[in-house]
């Protein structure tokens, strides 16, 4: 799990539409989208999210509620849920994380099952 730039803390209820370009963690409560091409997605233990998340990647330790589109991809971590559905490239769900929605895994790009096949070799 990457360290994050950006914190919102566990006081903080943000209603609105939240854009970011790094890392974002969130450990409040927020109602509305999240929008980030680059960077990942932190949603903490005690956060709870009902958005519509558009990101690069999620590692979600919390409550979800929402549609996920993640171009790389997701982790449920153990205790944590997502409710709603995703779309991504890589799914990871640990023992004890709910995920009730329907999921529609993206292909690799040709670069990246080269790069992934290299790497294996190596």
């Amino acid at each position: 799990v990457p360290k994050a730039e950006t914190v919102l803390a566990k006081d903080i209820n943000f209603k609105g539409v939240l854009r970011f370009k790094k890392s974002l963690r969130i450990n409040g409560n927020l109602e509305g989208e999240i929008q980030a091409e680059e960077g990942s997605l932190i949603v903490g233990d005690d956060a709870e999210v009902q958005a519509k998340l558009s990101i690069d990647q999620l590692y979600n330790f919390g409550k979800i509620v929402g549609d996920v589109n993640a171009i790389n991809s997701v982790a449920i971590y153990s205790e944590a849920e997502v409710t709603g559905d995703i779309t991504t490239k890589g799914l990871t769900i640990e023992p004890g994380g709910y995920f009730n929605g329907q999921c529609n895994m993206t292909r690799l790009s040709t670069n990246e099952t080269k790069t992934m096949e290299n790497s294996k070799q190596n």
